[in-house]
């Protein structure tokens, strides 16, 4: 080997290693970011809320093959632009077998927030106890969540829905029939 080959590869060693410390943190981190995506987190499987009407609702993910949870404020602007859009929703859900609840924390006016359709019995307001158990529930409103019958949060939608995100939220329902992944 003449000399300017071994300076070469002690060059491309020294670099390659310098390169695997220093891109160990970023590598790391990225790693556990995926696997926490992959890794459904779990909910209780069910749980007794109050509805807005005052009665105790028992909510058993168990029981359908998927669940869908619209967490709302009536305080909420985006909630507000969202109604339409989640009364598109609900209709297309109806002959799905998809379970739809609307959670709230306050009981107050929910009228500009969630179709007047929904069946107040859908329509729970959640105590700081039981948001508890949701973990984004603390990141605002409005949210989405598909729950599979095992108690698993496997999608969420953070915001106003837009057409695509609409269209996504509407397909979970057909391959949540046929997949029991979701």
């Amino acid at each position: 080997m003449r000399p300017v080959e071994i300076i070469l590869s002690a060059f491309l060693l020294l670099s390659t290693g310098l390169n695997c410390f220093l891109l160990r943190q970023p590598l790391a981190m990225f790693f556990r970011e995926s696997l926490a995506i992959v890794q459904p987190e779990t909910i209780p499987l069910s749980f007794t809320a109050k509805s807005i009407s005052g009665k105790d609702v028992e909510v058993n993910f168990g029981a359908s093959d998927s669940t869908l949870i619209y967490y709302v404020d009536p305080h909420c602007s985006w909630c507000r632009k969202n109604l339409s859009a989640f009364q598109s929703l609900q209709s297309s859900l109806a002959s799905s077998g998809v379970k739809l609840f609307v959670f709230t924390h306050e009981s107050g006016d929910l009228r500009d927030v969630v179709p007047s359709d929904i069946p107040p019995d859908r329509i729970l307001v959640v105590s700081d106890a039981q948001a508890s158990n949701f973990p984004h529930f603390s990141e605002g409103t409005p949210q989405t969540f598909w729950v599979n019958r095992k108690g698993e949060l496997r999608k969420r939608w953070v915001g106003a829905y837009s057409p695509a995100t609409l269209s996504e939220v509407k397909s979970y329902a057909v391959r949540s029939k046929h997949n029991s992944w979701f």
